[in-house]
């Protein structure tokens, strides 16, 4: 019984890391982008890290060196936010990120983490300290992305109108 749970919160871990890859996705194009799609990812993302910090082995989300870690992660996420430049079509609610495809590939750097931790542990037992590793990860790049897109969606409100 308690296999299963664990399988069932393993997909959905893998769909949340999935999905997340994919709503990410148009930042990497270049294109505009609705404002709202700019959380998604990012709620996405830390969505799957709470229920892998969770799960086994851990099974405790009282870790001060995770959070510690995490609060540096999304001020680092913050102070990159300010650096990218945007451009905004305020009617349309749009924004175009100019260099800024980290959101894709922290999205993907994600998941394949996901993919490693959960095919390592039944193949071999890699064991608690890989799977802390891994959970640590996630909670760096969740911190980040969320730092990241909350500090452009909040410079979208107060720049400037540009068509796009």
């Amino acid at each position: 019984m308690a296999m299963s749970g664990l399988a069932a919160f393993s997909v959905l871990v893998i769909v949340l890391m999935t999905s997340a890859c994919v709503a990410a996705f148009p930042e990497l194009r270049r294109r505009p982008i609705p404002r709202w799609r700019l959380a998604v990812p990012s709620l996405l993302i830390a969505a799957a890290t709470l229920v892998l910090l969770y799960l086994p082995p851990s099974n405790d989300l009282r870790e001060p060196q995770v959070w510690m870690m995490a609060l540096v992660a999304a001020v680092l996420g913050l102070a990159r936010g300010t650096l990218i430049g945007l451009q905004v079509d305020q009617g349309a609610g749009r924004l175009l990120l100019s260099r800024a495809p980290e959101g894709f590939w922290i999205a993907v750097a994600a998941a394949l983490l996901v993919a490693g931790d959960l095919v390592a542990e039944p193949l071999g037992h890699v064991g608690a300290s890989f799977s802390k590793t891994v959970e640590l990860a996630l909670a760096i790049l969740a911190s980040f992305l969320i730092g990241r897109n909350m500090t452009l969606v909040m410079r979208s409100r107060d720049t400037p109108h540009r068509d796009l």
